[in-house]
């Protein structure tokens, strides 16, 4: 259940003691995983006044998740990467009622629509932006970050991606969805070698703002890891693919080489693999709930509302593949 402001604010106040003033508490998003607020954060000494952000997260790993994004956010600021600044994050409930992170607010407006509208204006220039920030999060020289933020991220190959990814499926026991970790795994070994990268697993463009002239600030790390960047390029092109067209996604594809991004080979693979995630988590929300997942109570009722973005996703898995999944093909099967 969403908390009210008011009482939100009270809680706040507590947590935050006699020397700050919380004020102006209201709500900017209901998001997947977490409910985000905005508030004002006044020093009753100075008066000085920040604009701030506060994340609650849902669902059973909440507090591991809290802990991963504010590790992740850490990181990237010291990193000189454009993201909000950690101000706290509690990993218990007793606070605010679930584990949160408080950070400075970002200023702008999402990316998805100046970026991807037709006749948008400044389109191709947001475009350019937007490759360019993640090219440039997986250039970045992860191993020289400090090992103790670092701990707090996953670190995985590409075989450990297939093995943690097969795990929750097989966890959940979704029909045929064997037969596509089998895929993967066999074909694996062709794959060529990267070095591995910070990613997001999240990247696309409702997930940076933008402030005039030239500010853009990523948001939304609760994914953070260290992988083969190919694995955050393909989602960002199915997510895009998906929910916008596949031309943006083929231009995102061709900006981010010419950004001087991580090698694209073999990245159909890639594509496959991210196909099949977003199946497998989907399949899951529906079957056993989205809580399940560390994912908004309820949340699978959304998500029974697009399935059509689901069947556009399989879709492109058999395209690559020319596999079929069961239990895809059963809860799709209107959209098909």
């Amino acid at each position: 259940m969403m908390a009210q402001p008011e009482t939100l604010a009270a809680d706040l106040q507590r947590y935050l003691g006699q020397n700050a003033l919380v004020r102006d508490v209201t709500n900017l998003s209901m998001g997947w995983e977490s409910d985000v607020y905005g508030f004002v954060l006044e020093d009753v000494a100075t008066g000085h006044a920040e604009a701030c952000v506060l994340r609650l997260y849902f669902g059973e790993h909440g507090a591991y998740t809290a802990g991963r994004e504010a590790a992740a956010l850490r990181l990237l600021r010291r990193a000189g990467y454009p993201v909000p600044e950690v101000m706290t994050a509690e990993s218990g409930a007793a606070a605010l009622g679930r584990p949160f992170l408080i950070m400075g607010r970002a200023q702008g407006e999402l990316l998805w629509s100046p970026m991807l509208l037709p006749g948008a204006p400044q389109a191709q220039a947001h475009m350019t932006r937007f490759c360019g920030l993640l090219a440039q999060l997986h250039r970045l020289d992860w191993a020289a970050l400090p090992a103790a933020e670092l701990a707090r991220l996953p670190r995985r190959d590409v075989a450990g991606q297939l093995a943690f990814l097969g795990e929750i499926a097989r966890r959940y026991s979704l029909a045929g969805i064997d037969a596509g970790m089998s895929w993967l795994v066999a074909r694996q070994d062709a794959v060529a070698a990267v070095p591995l990268g910070l990613i997001h697993w999240d990247f696309h463009p409702a997930n940076v703002l933008f402030a005039p002239p030239d500010q853009y600030t990523v948001i939304d790390w609760t994914q953070a890891e260290v992988c083969d960047p190919r694995f955050d390029l393909a989602w960002t092109l199915v997510l895009v693919g998906t929910q916008a067209s596949w031309d943006a996604a083929d231009r995102i594809r061709a900006g981010y080489a010419a950004q001087g991004g991580a090698t694209t080979a073999d990245l159909d693979y890639f594509v496959a693999a991210a196909c099949l995630k977003r199946l497998v988590s989907v399949l899951i929300a529906l079957a056993h709930g989205a809580e399940r997942l560390g994912m908004r109570p309820s949340a699978e009722a959304i998500m029974t509302q697009h399935l059509d973005r689901m069947a556009q996703v399989y879709r492109r898995w058999l395209e690559i593949t020319g596999l079929r999944l069961a239990e895809a093909e059963r809860r799709l099967a209107p959209h098909l």
